[in-house]
């Protein structure tokens, strides 16, 4: 969801013909990620009638998750500092 937020109007193309309120179901067909068994390797990828676009989409996901990660780390480093003091 937030990926699609942030995604710039010019990279909307694969949208074209969905009623809003069906993009997130389109967007899940058009996007896959992967990852490896205990690693931090992951593989994300958007099928898109652009290239642009598709190097778009996953960079903003790529970001969203690093931000939802850093998010949730600093939650984790709050509530330590609670227990501690």
């Amino acid at each position: 969801k937030e990926t699609l937020r942030n995604l710039p109007d010019e990279h909307r193309i694969d949208f074209a013909g969905v009623r809003q309120d069906r993009w997130l179901a389109a967007f899940r067909t058009k996007l896959s990620v992967s990852t490896i068994r205990k690693t931090s390797i992951m593989s994300v990828s958007f099928r898109s009638k652009s290239p642009a676009t598709a190097y778009s989409v996953v960079e903003e996901v790529l970001n969203s998750f690093i931000a939802e990660v850093n998010r949730i780390h600093q939650d984790e480093r709050s509530e330590d500092m609670k227990l501690l003091t």
